[in-house]
């Protein structure tokens, strides 16, 4: 991956990749933080709109972020389990097959 910087960041992280990690934050958010679809699309679209308008050094280092931990904080959680992580590592890989000793 190339190293990011102001210069480069929409050849980097384009819209497409972007629309993604948007999209990858609502569905933390209800499938496995159990956050209402109408409330996670709210605070999802509040932190849109706040980080697009961000300078983009800002925009780059919340783009490196991992969708689960900033779910986890948009929801106001305070702990990620084991399931959640498992949840969320199929929702990122859904070919992700099980693994011995973690839940299903």
């Amino acid at each position: 991956m190339d190293v990011v910087t102001e210069r480069n960041f929409d050849t980097v992280f384009p819209a497409a990749v972007r629309e993604r990690y948007w999209t990858e934050l609502d569905r933390v958010l209800v499938e496995i933080l159990q956050v209402p679809a109408v409330d996670a699309r709210e605070v999802v679209g509040a932190y849109r709109e706040s980080l697009e308008t961000a300078p983009a050094r800002e925009q780059i280092l919340a783009y490196h972020d991992g969708t689960l931990m900033v779910a986890d904080e948009l929801a106001g959680k305070t702990e990620i389990n084991p399931a959640m992580l498992v949840q969320y590592a199929r929702l990122i890989d859904p070919n992700m097959p099980a693994q011995r000793g973690l839940p299903d």
